[in-house]
């Protein structure tokens, strides 16, 4: 029986064998590219029981058995490029023999091959005009210009797979470099956390130093979705401070989600005195909508916030939140009966064991303060009485304009 023992073949070895594989003609159509460089051409060999760890290729030379992990990748070459690297060692190097070729690659679908062959066209005939059509010049002003060329003319540049004005680059780049910045960022702010959960003072006091100094705009995303996350109460103070120094949307956003919806009465309260303390612009427009939230404790939350940020432009939808329309479950829960008292006839009614929905209005206290704040007027929780004194303010305003000189 013959030893079918294989002897390893160094990658050296193996590199100088893929360079003479491809220059010696194959009849078979599978390609192995390697990592050290180089092909090899011939018909692997597909065989289930054959070593995961190995490949073998039936080439030219023999059969190869190569290392898989020396392979980069597999590939089956078409009948037309078994066909081309039959053909191309016949090619005359003229400008008609090279041309027909390049025609012939074409019509086979040999993009690649056909561009190659062209530019030899054009290295032995400069103006060969049919090559240069193919190509995609254009003859301009005398010259032949390639598309690049003639974009370029324009002032477009390619960049990243498509042509651009240099103005559109430069925006890319920043954007690039705007994106590095907060990733770069939100590693600054894993490394602060930790250091102010340390137990070395001078890592915290360090960190706290850099909160409170905070005021790169990149920062604002990061310190946003910190703050957005942050269960230590000690922590989330020093963030609401931080966010508060940076006029920038993304921290002006989440101190408006903080004091609407945060569970921690203190957090809310700092929230808004941080807004208040920004004077940005635009401050009320968030809390004004959520005068119209279904759950009544957000409608109380807007009022204590417009109690500070609001002016004579939030009166009347403050106005129309003093009383709203909820909707509660009542009954049993668990399963039970279910009571309830009906004040115009006196009398219990009883129901089943299924909860029901009920419509009530409902006073809002808070936003009842924050009319009384911003007017120095109470008129408790009468709409119509609220509704007529704005209205006359505002007559009292417009004559007022009208008498100005």
């Amino acid at each position: 029986m013959r030893d079918r023992r294989h002897i390893p073949i160094t990658a050296p070895q193996l590199a100088m064998l893929a360079v003479g594989l491809c220059m010696t003609g194959s009849l078979g159509a599978d390609v192995v590219e390697l990592k050290e460089g180089g092909q090899i051409r011939g018909e692997i060999v597909r065989d289930d029981s054959a070593s995961r760890t190995e490949l073998t290729v039936l080439s030219p030379l023999g059969r190869v058995v190569i290392d898989r992990a020396r392979v980069e990748r597999m590939s089956v070459e078409s009948p037309a490029e078994v066909e081309y690297r039959r053909r191309a060692p016949a090619v005359s190097d003229t400008v008609e023999g090279q041309y027909a070729f390049a025609l012939w690659c074409r019509d086979n679908g040999l993009g690649d091959a056909m561009r190659r062959h062209l530019e030899r066209v054009l290295a032995l005939d400069h103006d060969h005009e049919a090559s240069r059509r193919l190509l995609g010049y254009q003859r301009i002003a005398g010259q032949w210009l390639d598309r690049d060329q003639r974009l370029a003319a324009r002032g477009l540049v390619r960049y990243q797979g498509d042509y651009r004005t240099q103005q559109e680059i430069e925006l890319l780049k920043r954007q690039v470099a705007i994106e590095d910045g907060v990733r770069e960022w939100s590693g600054k702010m894993d490394g602060l956390r930790k250091a102010l959960l340390s137990n070395d003072p001078d890592l915290a006091r360090q960190a706290t130093d850099t909160l409170h100094s905070l005021d790169d705009p990149l920062a604002a995303g990061p310190l946003s979705e910190w703050l957005d996350t942050e269960r230590d109460p000690a922590i989330k103070r020093l963030l609401l401070q931080s966010a508060g120094t940076m006029d920038h949307p993304a921290t002006l956003g989440v101190l408006a989600r903080i004091a609407l919806d945060d569970p921690d009465a203190e957090s809310r309260v700092t929230a808004i005195e941080q807004l208040a303390a920004s004077r940005a612009q635009g401050l009320s427009a968030p809390f004004v909508a959520a005068l119209t939230a279904k759950s009544n404790a957000k409608i109380n939350r807007a009022g204590d916030a417009l109690a500070v940020l609001g002016g004579s432009g939030e009166l009347a939808p403050l106005i129309e939140a003093l009383v709203t329309t909820h909707k509660f479950r009542t009954g049993n829960d668990s399963g039970g009966d279910s009571y309830a008292f009906n004040p115009g006839s006196g009398q219990f009614s009883f129901g089943g064991n299924a909860p029901k929905v009920v419509t009530q209005r409902v006073n809002n206290p808070r936003v009842l303060a924050a009319l009384v704040e911003l007017t120095g007027v109470n008129y408790s929780f009468d709409q119509q009485r609220w509704r007529a004194w704005l209205a006359s303010q505002q007559v009292a305003a417009q004559v007022d304009l009208r008498r100005d000189p």
